[in-house]
């Protein structure tokens, strides 16, 4: 199977306001209820952020037209959300802010941007209006303070999506390419872990300048291979070819390629 290492699944799908309500509905009541309490306590924060850095009847009437552009997953607005963030109003009519998303390869960013600027720009004092992008992946609600990761190398990477399958040539390979370097076309900082040891195909897939990974010899961890801003660990970068092992040695093998890779 393969694994591609990546900030964010993209995931997300327009649909009507009205289908959006009854799919929040349909979820447990503890989780709409804590997840609207932790949306309303960041909008408090983030109105009061954006309040210091624009007059306020300015700030209000902006953050007033902000609240028809709706996010699809939660069913709120982007103000609801938190997610305008840094708003100026300049004396002579030009807006700015932020929105801080939870994914920098958010699939509707950019018709966030087109319904912000429209709705702020049908204010009448308004001449200009500039919107730019930041993001801040959402911690789980539930996750310890202190919570360690297995293996060192993973410490900075926040998901993982595996691509898997019980049968040999059916695209796993070509799926989490494609699927990687979309999400890095997007935004998103990605890798890519090629864990098939007998017949790693990941170099076929992708050429990069450098095709042997190296490794730090006071610390042993191995620096992945690099195509178009993508890190790329396979078997087959390690100059060894293919091999024929036992199931415990492909498994460190693997463990050991997983856990001490640069991931950055």
């Amino acid at each position: 199977f393969r694994l591609a290492m990546v900030a964010e699944m993209m995931a997300r799908t327009w649909q009507p306001r009205a289908a959006r309500t009854e799919a929040r509905r349909q979820l447990p009541y503890a989780l709409r209820r804590s997840t609207t309490r932790a949306l309303r306590r960041k909008t408090k924060l983030s109105a009061q952020d954006g309040a210091t850095a624009a007059p306020a009847s300015k700030s209000s009437d902006v953050l007033r037209a902000l609240d028809a552009v709706i996010d699809p997953d939660f069913g709120l607005s982007v103000v609801e959300c938190g997610f305008v963030k840094d708003l100026v109003c300049g004396d002579d009519g030009n807006v700015s802010f932020t929105l801080e998303l939870t994914t920098p390869a958010c699939p509707v960013k950019a018709e966030f941007e087109r319904q912000s600027k429209q709705v702020v720009s049908a204010l009448p004092w308004v001449t200009s209006v500039d919107v730019t992008f930041t993001a801040s992946p959402a911690a789980a609600l539930d996750a310890p303070p202190t919570a360690t990761v297995a293996l060192p190398g993973l410490k900075g990477v926040r998901h993982v999506i595996a691509v898997s399958s019980c049968k040999g040539g059916v695209g796993k390979s070509t799926t989490s390419v494609n699927l990687a370097y979309t999400l890095a076309m997007m935004g998103a900082r990605v890798g890519i872990f090629d864990a098939d040891v007998y017949g790693p195909s990941l170099p076929m897939m992708v050429s990069p300048d450098e095709a042997v990974m190296g490794m730090d010899p006071e610390t042993r961890e191995i620096e992945p291979c690099e195509y178009e801003g993508v890190k790329l660990v396979s078997f087959g970068f390690a100059g060894q070819g293919a091999a024929i092992m036992r199931g415990a040695m492909v498994s460190g093998l693997i463990e050991q390629m997983i856990g001490t890779a640069r991931w950055g």
